[in-house]
């Protein structure tokens, strides 16, 4: 008995003992990884580093978190995304070493690390932002600026809207998008303001934010700015107050329809209401419809354009009876009527070929063509043979049968190298045939090869 008694006691020593030597061994081991891990981080090859991510993404410690964050920067888009989702799921983890990497030198680590702060979306991380967005330097406080934006927290307005009047116009701007992103309704205010900043840059990018808030503050500057059309250039691309005014306030729906219709009285923003109007859709139909009526030419125009914006089939009608009343209305009306299309439109829009004024009578053949009703079509043999030639790629794109003879009518009339050219890469036997007819007979003629897709019968219909 005192035997196995002593034998149990053995073997249970001796379970404690590498248990103890196991627990004292495990730190040594971590080490060792880690140090192999950041080794991988310094590969040339981003496979080897994007996998020593993923498994750094899987471990406990502060350790990892620091080494992911040495990472942060890396110089392959895929990695830094990893780097990014990583430092994001360790949460309050990460807020510490990202802190530290916001005062580095590098602005590529700095922009880096105010990402990934933004991507934790923990309150942590919004007081080293805030510090970031203080500095000195403007990068820096543009970088804390946008990542503010994404950490959806509360405590990021108030330091956000104080970077409205900062000296620096791009940290401006970056405040105003971000408080759109907090969508924090403390920001309405201090946005609207915002609309009449001295740079073109920060009044756009206001303008921008207010459509995602629903606020019904901002519809009155909102519509009041419509007339504000200096172009700003961001990188490659335009910008102006006016179209961005005109997209939030579609953003608006049914209560911004009532201040948008009153706006197309104004002949500078008619336009860009229209636009807005257009976007709003439905909602808008039944004052758009209304707004036909008004005697006011830009009111009607800018109903017209914002009712073939969203195809309205309620509004044929209406815009036919205006059609039919003349006025300077009538070229936004005839082109609603191609965009609703509808055979309805067909014979009104046939009976402007013959109209005395030359631009009216092309809007309406390209409304036939847009409607794409094989009688509308057809109704071109009486259009001038100028207006065929240059509506001849879309109406073969069409491909409606028996247009053909419209086409060939059209070219005997005024025969052209162009539409020659057309009917040769149509691969429509008809229109070849006279085409190549026509060019035997002509002395010293080249055929050059179209540029871009060719032309083919009914690859648009």
């Amino acid at each position: 008995m005192a035997r196995g008694r002593k034998l149990f006691l053995l073997l249970v020593g001796g379970v404690l003992l590498a248990a103890a030597a196991f627990a004292l061994m495990q730190p040594i081991r971590q080490a060792r990884e880690l140090s192999r891990l950041a080794q991988g981080l310094r590969s040339s090859n981003p496979q080897t580093r994007l996998a020593v991510v993923q498994q750094l993404s899987g471990m406990k410690g502060e350790e990892p978190v620091t080494l992911l964050v040495s990472a942060v920067a890396d110089g392959d888009e895929h990695v830094r995304s990893a780097v990014q989702g990583a430092l994001a799921a360790s949460g309050s983890a990460a807020i510490g070493p990202l802190a530290a990497a916001l005062q580095r030198p590098d602005p590529a680590t700095r922009l880096a690390a105010a990402q990934a702060l933004g991507a934790t979306r923990v309150p942590g991380a919004v007081r080293p932002l805030v510090i970031a967005l203080h500095g000195s330097d403007e990068l820096t406080r543009m970088d804390a600026a946008e990542a503010l934006g994404r950490t959806a927290q509360a405590e990021a307005v108030d330091p956000l809207v104080a970077s409205l009047s900062d000296p620096s116009t791009l940290v401006r701007a970056r405040a105003a998008e971000a408080l759109g992103r907090l969508k924090d309704a403390r920001a309405v205010e201090p946005l609207i303001r915002a609309l009449s900043d001295a740079d073109s840059y920060v009044r756009v990018s206001a303008a921008a934010a207010l459509g995602e808030f629903g606020d019904p503050r901002a519809i009155g500057p909102l519509v009041a700015n419509l007339g504000d059309c200096e172009i700003t250039v961001v990188g490659e691309e335009d910008f102006s107050v006016t179209c961005w005014a005109a997209e939030s306030l579609a953003k608006y729906g049914a209560p911004a329809v009532g201040p948008l219709v009153h706006a197309l009285r104004d002949a500078r923003v008619s336009t860009a209401a229209a636009y807005g109007l257009g976007k709003i859709g439905t909602p808008a139909v039944k004052a758009l419809v209304a707004a036909l009526g008004d005697p006011d030419p830009h009111v009607q125009g800018g109903a017209a354009f914002a009712l073939g914006q969203m195809r309205a089939r309620a509004a044929v009608e209406p815009l036919l009876a205006v059609a039919q009343q003349g006025g300077s209305a009538r070229h936004n009306v005839v082109r609603a009527l191609g965009r609703i299309g509808g055979a309805r439109a067909v014979p009104v829009l046939a009976g402007m070929l013959r109209d005395r004024e030359g631009r009216l009578r092309k809007v309406a053949a390209r409304a036939l063509v847009d409607i794409g009703d094989r009688d509308g079509i057809m109704a071109l043999k009486e259009a001038d043979p100028a207006i065929v030639a240059e509506l001849c790629s879309l109406i073969i794109q069409k491909g409606l049968p028996g247009t053909e003879a419209m086409l060939i009518s059209s070219f005997q009339k005024a025969p052209n190298l162009r539409m020659a050219e057309r009917f040769i890469e149509s691969g429509n036997q008809q229109l070849e045939s006279v085409a190549w007819k026509w060019v035997g007979k002509q002395k010293d003629l080249r055929l050059v090869p179209v540029p871009g897709t060719p032309t083919r019968w009914g690859n648009k219909p």
